[in-house]
């Protein structure tokens, strides 16, 4: 099982945009290390070359680099956010956040566990899908499946939520299509 298609880049960089349509410089926070990311930033960068956006690189490969990355942050001054957690800071995300809103800084991340905390929104996999389609290849192994002979597969449902206290707070109005495609709406 994957947990994001490459394309999850530039979605995420589309939906910001949808929510913050004056965003002109996106910071994206991210292991260049991390499989897959460098295909997520390359969909991230297209995107936003479409959108007419600067995406600034904030790398991140140990939890230590968090201050250097919020400093260069701040003088790079983007006008949104863009988090794509990884081991290297995950258990760092309650400091990003609490950065993101003491920065104004419209962010998106890709999950709705830092939707509670005051992230803007959260474009990600439905965990609970993947879940379920783990427990049936459990199931198909212990049933004799051979591992090698099973697809590799990727979701088929991703969750959206928008948080609209942080809008608020942001001086943001939500587009009401973005709303309608929102899967939880925080009020």
């Amino acid at each position: 099982m994957t947990i994001q298609p490459p394309e999850f880049g530039g979605k995420q960089v589309e939906l910001i945009k949808q929510a913050a349509p004056k965003l002109a410089r996106l910071a994206v926070v991210w292991e260049p290390l991390f499989p897959g990311f460098m295909a997520y930033y390359q969909h991230a960068q297209t995107a936003a070359r479409a959108l007419g956006i600067t995406l600034i690189s904030i790398e991140i490969a140990k939890p230590s680099d968090l201050e250097v990355a919020f400093a260069r942050i701040r003088k790079e001054h983007p006008d949104g956010l863009a988090v794509w957690p990884s081991q290297a800071f995950a258990v760092q995300m309650p400091r990003v956040l609490e950065f993101a809103v003491q920065n104004r800084l419209p962010s998106i991340y890709p999950t709705r566990t830092f939707m509670g905390s005051g992230g803007l929104m959260s474009y990600g996999t439905d965990f609970n899908e993947i879940y379920s389609r783990i427990a049936a290849y459990v199931d198909r192994i212990l049933k004799g499946a051979k591992p090698a002979d099973l697809p590799v597969e990727q979701p088929t449902r991703y969750e959206l939520v928008v948080n609209l206290r942080e809008a608020k707070a942001l001086g943001l109005t939500i587009p009401p299509a973005l709303l309608l495609r929102a899967d939880q709406v925080i009020e």
